[in-house]
């Protein structure tokens, strides 16, 4: 019975890749809205409703030990950037219309004790932090230990802010420039110019060369939440490249064709994955080894399942608490009346 699922189940996730076409691999440069730690993967896709398109926000975390997938929130937009840092995820969204300002929101993932499962804190909405301006053009953020810094640049320049506590500041003695493009390297935040090249703030706010190579030609991102600098690269044609950035040269860990739908490459563990759409607020990944830099088949991610055997360490450990006090009480039943008797 067990082989006969494990069949059925297979060939339902074949037929639903064959359903997304060669597709998986065709060409483009769509760029699917996400965010990484490395232990936290966001992404953002399209769902068709009766009043209109929404889009869903997708967590994926490593500890859910399956290639599986949990509906976050809905979103009315598109996100402009998002950042990821430890269990927090920061979004800001573009304007809604001429004139308007970018929200900003922030959620964090939060693991069930009982469970096992991931859910969101807040759970029932995301929490709303002081707007930006809806001018300029947003050039990035990236996700600090108490707040978020945010890139925009407008004719006068470019901008880097920082929100906290007082809310909103200018960040003095920015090497920013209009051409660069902010985010996060190995969990710092980077300044990242047209090439590659990158800058990293220290812990105490000042801004240095990171001492890696620049991706060169044809580079398009640094890959979000890779432990170390990842860049992907375009190719000729369809092809894309995931390239490690050394002390002196970038070094080339796979190629693979660009899907013909929006997609992004985020950083797993040791590994990173290529997230793309299936429809309807589904979404397929593909593992790229860190080692031999093997592309894996294309994987259709279920609904994240509740670990049921927390539950039963939960109510064996119930069980245990409830044996030991009752034979702790019995105990010094049997040592008072014992008392009793010798007094007698």
């Amino acid at each position: 019975m067990n082989r006969l699922l494990t069949l059925c189940g297979l060939c339902i996730s074949v037929c639903l890749a064959l359903c997304m076409g060669r597709p998986a691999y065709a060409g483009g440069d769509r760029t699917l809205a996400g965010a990484s730690d490395g232990m936290h993967a966001w992404f953002v896709v399209e769902r068709t409703r009766a009043g209109g398109t929404e889009w869903v926000l997708l967590h994926h975390a490593t500890a859910m030990n399956c290639d599986c997938v949990r509906e976050a929130f809905t979103l009315p937009r598109a996100p402009e950037a998002m950042s990821a840092l430890r269990d927090t995820l920061w979004i800001v969204l573009p304007p809604d219309s001429a004139g308007a300002r970018r929200d900003v929101y922030s959620v964090r993932a939060v693991r069930n004790p009982a469970t096992g499962a991931f859910y969101s804190d807040p759970p029932t909405r995301m929490a709303i932090h002081p707007s930006l301006p809806g001018d300029g053009e947003l050039r990035g953020i990236a996700a600090i230990e108490d707040g978020v810094l945010v890139l925009r640049s407008a004719t006068a320049g470019a901008t880097l802010e920082e929100l906290g506590s007082r809310g909103w500041r200018a960040v003095v003695d920015s090497p920013a420039t209009a051409g660069m493009r902010l985010t996060l390297l190995a969990g710092r935040p980077a300044l990242v110019d047209a090439v590659g090249a990158t800058t990293v703030r220290s812990a105490d706010g000042h801004w240095a060369p990171s001492g890696m190579a620049a991706a060169g030609q044809g580079f398009m991102q640094l890959v979000s939440g890779a432990a170390r600098g990842v860049a992907l690269v375009r190719l000729e044609g369809d092809k894309r490249s995931i390239d490690y950035l050394g002390a002196s040269a970038a070094l080339r860990l796979a190629t693979f064709e660009a899907p013909d739908r929006a997609f992004t490459v985020l950083g797993l563990g040791d590994e990173c994955a290529i997230f793309v759409p299936t429809g309807e607020g589904g979404a397929a990944m593909q593992r790229i080894d860190s080692v031999g830099g093997v592309v894996g088949p294309l994987v259709v991610m279920g609904a994240q399942p509740s670990d049921a055997t927390a539950w039963v360490c939960l109510a064996a450990v119930v069980v245990g608490s409830v044996g030991a006090a009752s034979g702790a009480l019995l105990r010094r039943s049997w040592r008072l009346k014992s008392a009793a008797a010798e007094r007698r």
